[in-house]
């Protein structure tokens, strides 16, 4: 397997420069004086060296002496097989160390100092390495050296030896020194392998790429094609400010080096990195997860694959259907979505927009988001959550332990929803062939093409309808001249006016469904919406109206619609809950002191007043987020008096002067009030009846004052008024009604009115003052103190105030659209009117202008009319809160829905004790409470005539509610609630059937009972597979959450289930407990993308929306590609169900034998919709045996995946068994701190040659990681192509692709990264007679037993024995140290320095060759010196140490060990040794001596080195300690420091 060969790689390395080293370290370890002597003398080797000189004169010789002699007492028999080890290295093979210091090690080091160019300069094009010399970058990066050649953690606490250290102990407590010599032979087996040639050039390539070569941005010409260099012309090409790799490795550096300063930052670094040593724990068989997880994959997403090759659901791609799991391609399917996130604002392709011109990077402004949300990071449970996601279904029940859980895990289940709804949704596709039932109403219609949102054509086929009369609803509904009778607009319209015709709305069954949602369209909405759009003859486009929305983006994909809902509620917090802090900020307005609240981004939710500690006195004022933002038109003040409990009877006739009565002394009047309670009044007297006569009889004849005397300008009338239900006036005898009571009433005429008044505390007076105009004083006066929204309206009207029926109240509007001027301030004058009459909550009130996106506890829908035989229609509520359908007279206002949240404005309830809080809070609220209302008109012709007009409308407490609705039980009755009015229970919908029917056939055929109870059948009106996959959206917050009871419905039986309301928790209680912390991470994400989401956006810049789109991806084969042939519907991503069924399956079939006998239908509808049993990627890398298809008694083996022991802990105890997630969003919390923010505008000039020195280090960061993201190519896969054939595509631009074969690719610059070259190092292929099999197709095919897995099971040992925390051999604290003394300094790395220092390393990978105009690269002819050493050097060392037993070895890693060591030989030498000089000083003066004939020739040093350490293993063994090393040393002239 190819990737194998870089970890043999990286210990050939290590163990080169032990058998390299070990000789010095040796003579080191004398710590060795000269003695006059003749001739070659060791002690005069580094005479007049330099530095090398200085080096060797600062070392303590007693320090060694000591450390040394402890060395060969501790390990006497290993010192002398390594000093004969040694000696045999340096005598067997006498030009082995001659070429490996003299001409391998010199040849790098002259790499390195390298006085001419290796970069390539272009003439006329800036590069990041065009602005200095190649000698300026090599004093850079000796300044850096030397930088960290004093740094004294670095040098003191001797991380690098330690780490070393243990490495070679673990080896040596692990393995035998068989089992070591079998690794070592492993590693000389791959390098002299012919692939490793291959292999190594490759990565030269990479590492060259990312040091040195890749060093300009992307160029495109007029076509797009990217330009190489030699190309760019810059007075005619574009540069597009991406992909130039080197730049931003050095912005990442810095970025990263500035940050790690914070101790915050630096500290949530180290979290990660224990977090992932945490993983490897030894106490799991990580080993055999490793090796299921290859299996699978390599059995189901590889060619070759057993389940890959056999079954066509992983791998299908004909004529009709794409359905391939390669997982090859898949990376490169989702890889450019995965792009987009590294992407500035700015950019091509990026997925968001420039909106506010700060140049943000989708990434940023999460970090941004997290930290201004204040979220607590370190108890937030994220690996818990995600460990949540995997052991449960969707419904909360444990996979591992509950027979009845689905397989599906709820994370895998949430991806599929997302899918879904980015997905489905289909054009009429006419006469498809999927009903073959001629009598089916749909018979000449079916699901077409995908359009990626549901339709009304959809909604007729998942609801089911039936015939009228032999015709469905095409039949005698949406017909072509149907909007000349239907009419809806977001502006009052009247009926008959002049602006009728504009105001006509024109559907079909292609409409989105959407659409007709009724004042909350979220992103379906436009700016721009409201009316319909027209054609130039005046005529409506087709299906052309989109509601208003400030904010809307005018997309109507469903997936995207839902979730940007959820964000809209709960992170830019329209809905109703807020974090109210303890000490907040306050701003002056008007006079007032408001405390200001934010959203959990950092934006103003809103001012409040308090003017006392009660709720109900509290006002909110939602002022504007930022300049530009759009304000509401005007101020406005609304008040709903609520459901009334009088009705009042107001006499029209004047009683001023009295009424004769001489003629007609036998009238009498019977007056009903209420259901029983009666009296008859007789007007028996010949006498002129004035209005106190009437008033003292009718109160007479009741018994108690329920007439009251009602003066109206000059006239006298009267208020007949009932507590108890309504009034009934009728005559009995010779019309008193029409003589006292009411104009025009005949003799046979009686009066009912309905309870629609309220009574107030007495008479008042208030000051009503509207913008700057001057107050204007209202009285109201009425003995009765009963009065009605329409008395209280004219009233108001009649003082010349602009106001309109809101619901059961009014509405008074301003003028003035400035915010700082518009303002409603009514007062008392007398009386409490304001408490009575205006909602206030003391004596006085105001109403403002608002931003345009802010929670409303009431709201108004769109206006409506429909028109029938000349006569008018609209929709509204009647006083029992159901549905009316009230007839509209010519030159009257157009009717509207007034919808009221379940949360009022002033409900205690909103305050929250963190932004967390409200976040779940809101985010509950908009699934299970939040008001939905979707209003359709349908106007009705059978046989070429009218016959009805009908208002269809689904109203459901929050977006679950929504897509459970269907019919269920009886019209206007709630499903849960079971019984009509309002509901507050929720989840809870109603599907509610207004009709006006018109002539005999509407009257017989097209009525209300008939079109509820035969035309419309039961089916999910949204499709049923949206509704029974939800739970995973409206349990994201609290996937474990039990079921709750939610109260009692109107039989009094309790409502329990498994929806949790927002009132339905509390911090710190069980559900709170298990919150689920990826809800917030989503949210934050969704609000960064959102936010920066512009209508008409373009193709890739739908923020949101790649995230969703990408989903197919990710679960394929669980999702397929239908092409435009084959099963309707087609060009469309499809779901596969378990047992293979119809996803579009309509859920009223269930009920053809019996009626439904709950709300959400029953458990087998529920169980038909699941996901099918196919494993995906996000499968295999949670269970290894899902569907118990392995284990050989059944049983499913789940959540023993990667990512599920990677986030595991005990349920009951916790916690978790890594933090890496923790530290990782810990990490990008700190970096959104204000402190990492740019100095000034980020606008920089040179931005696409290197960072800007006014960026902060987080922009530096970003900006690093985009430029090496953007340059990675790939061919396009054949998903991407048929993405962008869809209705609406993501296409992304074609400089993104590569062209060709992957030996020979084009249509990419020399310079960039081609995916598909790793994806074929490390999924490779099969073997085959031709070719070596390489990377995971081929890696488990020939291991057929445990034995064949040891190379892994060793690996993964290693893995767990130096990185996790409680291994004895554990790197991770020192490798901590190590990082945080090269990085966490108080000074951050200077710029300069670090160019140079990636320059010198470049170097050494490749170099531009200008006389061959090519680049030359590590391993090639006349520049392999890294080269040769792995592959010449370490084969030759290995030939010689190899004696067939490994105890030479074994011996290496004893002694090495122990020089190694804390407070060793080697950490106590490079704490001891100072070099004055530099590293300058350093490297030129080694560079001279290494090419000096006492390192060329093997004689005299090396000859004799081999002779002293050969002595020297002979005395130790034969003392078994140093005692007779003192003779060997004065054989050699050489003395020992006392």
């Amino acid at each position: 397997m190819r990737t194998n060969r870089w970890f043999a790689v990286a210990g050939a390395l290590f163990l080169l420069w032990a058998a390299g080293c070990g000789t010095e370290d040796e003579m080191e370890g004398v710590n060795i004086q000269k003695n006059e002597a003749s001739g070659f003398t060791l002690m005069d080797i580094f005479e007049g060296e330099g530095a090398l000189e200085e080096a060797w004169d600062a070392i303590d010789g007693e320090m060694v002496n000591d450390l040394f002699a402890d060395t060969v007492n501790d390990n006497p028999e290993a010192f002398v097989t390594f000093a004969s080890g040694v000696d045999d290295l340096l005598t067997v093979n006498p030009s082995l160390m001659p070429d490996m210091c003299g001409k391998d090690t010199r040849g790098l080091l002259g790499v390195l100092m390298a006085p001419s160019p290796d970069h390539r300069a272009v003439e006329g094009l800036e590069t990041f390495y065009s602005g200095a010399q190649a000698t300026d970058y090599t004093r850079a990066f000796y300044a850096y050296l030397d930088d960290l050649a004093t740094d004294v953690p670095l040098r003191d606490e001797g991380y690098t030896n330690q780490m070393l250290a243990s490495i070679l102990c673990y080896w040596w407590d692990t393995d035998t020194p068989e089992e070591f010599l079998d690794d070592l032979r492993d590693m000389v087996d791959t390098l002299t392998d012919p692939d490793f040639d291959e292999d190594f050039h490759d990565f030269s390539r990479i590492m060259g790429k990312l040091l040195i070569r890749s060093d300009y941005p992307m160029w495109k010409d007029a076509d797009g094609t990217l330009l190489n260099s030699r190309e760019i012309d810059p007075l005619v090409h574009e540069n597009m400010g991406l992909g130039n790799v080197v730049a931003g490795v050095h912005a990442l550096l810095m970025g990263l080096d500035e940050v790690m300063s914070d101790e915050q930052a630096r500290l949530s670094i180290h979290q990660m990195i224990n977090g992932l040593g945490e993983i490897f724990d030894p106490g799991i068989d990580t080993p055999r997860m490793i090796r299921d997880l290859l299996c699978g994959m390599e059995d189901r997403l590889t060619l070759g694959g057993e389940v890959y090759e056999a079954d066509a659901t992983y791998h299908r791609h004909d004529g009709e259907i794409y359905s391939d799991a390669e997982i090859g391609l898949g990376l490169r399917e989702v890889f450019p979505y995965l792009m987009q996130y590294f992407l500035r604002a700015d950019r091509e392709m990026g997925m968001i927009s420039d909106v506010f011109g700060n140049t943000p990077y989708p990434l940023g402004i999460l970090s941004q988001n997290f930290h201004t949300m204040q979220w607590d990071i370190p108890n937030a449970r994220i690996e818990e959550s995600l460990y949540d996601m995997l052991r449960h279904d969707l419904w909360g029940r444990d996979r591992l332990t509950d027979p009845e859980a689905f397989h599906t895990s709820f994370l895998e289940n949430l991806m599929f929803f997302a899918a879904l709804g980015a997905h489905t949704g289909y054009d009429d596709g006419g006469k498809t062939g999927e009903i073959t039932d001629s009598g089916n109403p749909n018979f000449n219609h079916g699901h077409g093409k995908g359009c990626g949102t549901l339709t009304v054509n959809d909604t007729l086929f998942a609801m089911t309808t039936h015939k009228t009369l032999g015709m469905g609803m095409y039949d005698i509904a949406l017909q072509s001249k149907d909007y000349k009778y239907m009419f809806r607009g977001r502006a009052p319209f009247y009926a008959d006016g002049p602006e009728m015709d504009d105001y006509r709305f024109r559907y079909d069954q292609n409409y989105p469904i959407g659409l007709m949602v009724a004042g909350t369209p979220g992103d379906m909405g436009s700016p721009q919406g409201g009316s319909p759009r027209l054609e130039e003859d005046g005529t409506p486009v087709l299906n052309g109206y989109r509601p208003y929305g400030a904010t809307g983006v005018e997309d109507d994909n469903i997936a995207l619609n839902t979730m940007s809902a959820s964000v809209r509620a709960a992170w830019h917090a329209e809905g109703p809950y807020y974090y109210a802090p303890k000490a907040p900020q306050t701003v002056t307005f008007r006079n007032r002191t408001w405390q200001i609240t934010h959203t959990p981004g950092g934006l103003v939710y809103a001012w409040i007043n308090k003017p006392s500690a009660d709720p109900a006195t509290w006002e909110y004022l939602y002022p504007a987020q930022f300049e530009g933002q759009a304000m509401e038109e005007q101020a406005s003040l609304a008040v709903q008096y609520g459901v009334p409990t009088h009705a009042l009877f107001t006499s029209d006739i004047d009683l001023k002067d009295g009424v004769d009565n001489s003629i007609w002394t036998g009238r009498k009047l019977e007056i009903l009030l209420g259901p029983d309670r009666r009296a008859t009044i007789d007007f028996d007297k010949n006498q002129k009846y004035f209005r106190d006569d009437i008033v003292s009889m009718i109160n007479e004849a009741f018994g108690e004052a329920v007439c009251f005397p009602h003066n109206e300008g000059d006239g006298e009338y009267l208020h007949i008024v009932s507590d108890c239900g309504p009034i009934h006036l009728d005559n009995a005898a010779y019309n008193p009604l029409g003589a006292y009571f009411k104009h025009s009433a005949g003799l046979l005429d009686d009066v009912d009115v309905a309870v629609e008044a309220f009574r107030v505390s007495g008479d008042a007076t208030v000051s009503i003052a509207v913008d700057n105009a001057p107050p204007v004083p209202v009285a109201f006066e009425s003995p009765s103190r009963t009065w009605t929204a329409h008395m209280i309206i004219e009233r108001l009207r009649g003082q010349g105030l602009t106001v309109r029926p809101f619901g059961t109240g009014i509405e008074i509007l301003g003028a003035s659209p400035d915010p700082d001027v518009g303002r409603i301030d009514i007062t008392d004058v007398s009386g409490q009117g304001v408490i009575d009459f205006f909602g206030g909550a003391s004596s006085t009130v105001t109403g403002y202008i608002h931003r345009m996106e802010h929670y409303k506890d009431a709201w108004r829908s769109d206006y409506y009319l429909g028109k029938l035989g000349g006569t008018y229609y609209t929709v509204g509520y009647d006083a029992s809160g159901n549905l009316a359908m009230p007839e509209v007279q010519s030159g009257e206002e157009a009717g509207s829905l007034i919808v009221n949240e379940l949360i009022g404005d002033n409900d205690p309830v909103r305050e929250c004790a963190s932004h967390e809080e409200a976040l779940f809070r809101n985010y509950q609220f908009f699934f299970a409470e939040r008001k939905f209302v979707l209003v359709m008109p349908i106007h009705v012709t059978v046989l070429g005539s009218e016959a009805a007009f009908i208002f269809q409308v689904m109203e459901a407490n929050g977006y679950t509610g929504f897509m459970n609705g269907r019919k269920y039980l009886d019209n206007q009755m709630w499903a849960k609630k079971r019984a009509d009015g309002p509901s507050e229970l929720p989840g809870d919908y109603r599907m509610c059937i207004r009709v006006i029917s018109e002539g005999l056939i509407g009257s017989i055929a097209v009525t209300e009972e008939s079109v509820y109870n035969d035309t419309i059948d039961c089916g999910v009106a949204f499709n049923a597979i949206f509704p029974h996959n939800s739970p995973v959206i409206y349990r994201m917050g609290f996937p474990r959450a039990p079921l709750i009871c939610h109260g009692t419905d109107a039989e009094g039986n309790p409502v329990t289930d498994a929806l949790v309301g927002s009132r339905e928790f509390e911090v710190g209680d069980e559900i709170w407990q298990n919150r689920n912390a990826v809800l917030v991470i989503l949210q934050a994400l969704w609000g960064s993308l959102h936010r920066h989401t512009e209508v008409g956006y373009e193709s890739t810049r739908g923020g949101m929306l790649s995230f969703f789109d990408m989903m197919a991806y990710l679960l394929k084969p669980l999702f397929y590609y239908q092409k435009n042939a084959g099963q309707w519907p087609r060009e469309c991503w499809k779901p596969r169900l378990i047992e293979g069924r119809d996803f579009l399956y309509p859920s009223a079939d269930f009920y053809d034998d019996q009626p439904m006998a709950t709300w959400y239908g029953s458990e087998e509808e529920r169980g038909y919709y699941r996901p099918a049993k196919v494993q995906t990627l996000i499968t295999l890398l949670t269970d290894s045996d899902p569907y118990g298809e392995i284990n050989p008694d059944g049983t499913p083996l789940r959540c023993d995946g990667l990512l599920a022991r990677m986030t595991e802990y005990d349920l009951d105890n916790g916690p978790a068994r890594s933090r890496l997630l923790t530290g990782l969003f810990a990490f990008l919390q700190r970096l959104g701190d204000p402190a990492f923010d740019d100095a000034s505008s980020p606008a920089c000039a040179d931005e696409t040659n290197a960072a800007c020195e006014q960026w902060g280090p987080r922009r530096d960061i970003l900006f690093g990681l985009e430029q090496i993201v953007s340059a990675v190519r790939m061919t396009k896969a054949p998903a991407t192509a048929l993405n962008e054939t869809k209705n609406i595509p993501i296409v992304f631009p074609s400089w993104l692709f590569a062209q060709g074969d992957l030996d020979a690719p084009t249509h990419l610059r020399e310079e960039d990264l081609l995916l598909d070259w790793g994806i074929d190092l490390i999924v490779g292929e099969d073997e085959t007679e031709e070719e070596e099999g390489r990377g995971l197709a081929d890696y488990p095919d020939d291991k057929l037993t445990d034995a064949d897995w040891d190379e892994l099971y060793d690996t993964v040992h290693l893995l767990e024995g130096i990185l996790h925390p409680s291994s004895p051999h554990s790197i991770t604290d020192n490798l901590l140290g190590l990082l945080d003394s090269v990085m966490a300094k108080p000074t951050p790395c200077d710029s300069f320095q670090l160019t140079g220092t990636l320059y010198a390393l470049g170097r050494l990978f490749a170099r531009y060759d200008a006389e061959k105009d090519q680049w030359v690269h590590q391993g090639d002819e006349g520049f392999d010196d890294l080269y040769n050493l792995l592959k010449h050097r370490f084969p030759e060392i290995h030939a010689i140490l190899d004696d067939d037993t490994g105890t030479t070895y074994h011996a290496f890693l004893v002694i090495l060990a122990d020089l190694l060591k804390e407070k060793g030989l080697v950490e106590c030498l490079v704490d001891d040794v100072t070099i004055p000089s530099g590293w300058d000083k350093v490297l030129t003066d080694l560079y001279a001596f290494l090419g000096k004939p006492v390192i060329t020739e093997h004689d005299p040093l090396w000859s004799t080195l081999a002779s002293l350490l050969g002595d020297l293993a002979h005395a130790v063994d034969l003392a078994r300690d140093v005692t007779l090393l003192w003779d060997v040393y004065e054989k050699y002239g050489l003395q020992v420091n006392e």
